[in-house]
């Protein structure tokens, strides 16, 4: 079974909107444009396949994680403010 890709968009789009206010930005129409336009390329890639959607969610999820998560880190005060003064920006 694969994993589900309705988790990876919501998921992923948590991730993003979380890491785009902690490094101090609004989230933007274009963020919820991606977002949505995702899910909908989710959901028909899981209607031909759903185990290539799960895949490609998942490598999405991913991806995300590694852009977003660690400025969301630092927000929450897991990463050291007086070593990294400001936070990290990926992408």
């Amino acid at each position: 079974m694969a994993f589900n890709p309705v988790n990876s968009a919501v998921l992923t789009g948590t991730i993003v909107a979380a890491g785009t206010w902690s490094r101090g930005e609004t989230v933007s129409m274009r963020l919820v444009v991606g977002t949505g336009v995702f899910a909908i390329s989710l959901a028909v890639v899981n209607e031909m396949s759903p185990d290539l959607a799960g895949k490609y969610g998942v490598l999405v999820l991913a991806i995300a994680a590694f852009m977003y998560l660690p400025a969301v880190m630092w927000k929450l005060g897991l990463i050291s403010k007086t070593t990294y003064p400001n936070p990290p920006k990926w992408g």
